[in-house]
């Protein structure tokens, strides 16, 4: 398993993380397989996609250690562990829950936790996530 630092540093060089919401987990994989052949080896299944633990145990057996394969809108404990148990190498929370972090730090794999305001920012890197993910990016990202 991937170590959180090194799994940063493959997902810089990577240069590209897709987040995939997909009608179902068939069309996840489908669709990791697609990334993966046009060259994008940074993957988020996010939750919100049916099955989604199914998807990543699919995508995470056909692609191995080539991805970075994680979980996506990570919302309880218990979706942290059955995410890593599918073989996520990392999990995405949208906020920053004390909880779900600690349930994410605690699975060994890179935690990222999601947040806004400053004071939030400052919230997960004091709960000790790897990465923040300013969430909705929309608010503020590249298109604003």
């Amino acid at each position: 398993m991937r170590q959180p630092a090194s799994l940063l540093q493959g997902l810089e060089q990577a240069g590209i993380l897709a987040v995939l919401r997909a009608p179902s987990a068939e069309h996840a994989v489908r669709a990791v397989d697609a990334l993966v052949a046009g060259g994008v080896l940074g993957i988020e299944i996010t939750y919100s996609t049916p099955d989604a633990a199914d998807a990543i145990a699919e995508a995470a057996r056909r692609h191995g250690d080539a991805i970075y394969l994680g979980a996506g809108t990570v919302l309880t404990a218990a979706q942290a562990h059955e995410a890593v148990d599918a073989r996520a190498t990392f999990l995405v929370s949208p906020g920053t829950d004390e909880a779900v972090v600690a349930a994410m730090r605690g699975a060994g794999v890179a935690a990222f936790a999601g947040a806004l305001t400053p004071s939030e920012v400052m919230a997960a890197l004091r709960l000790g996530v790897d990465a923040v993910k300013i969430f909705p990016a929309s608010l503020g990202g590249p298109g604003t």
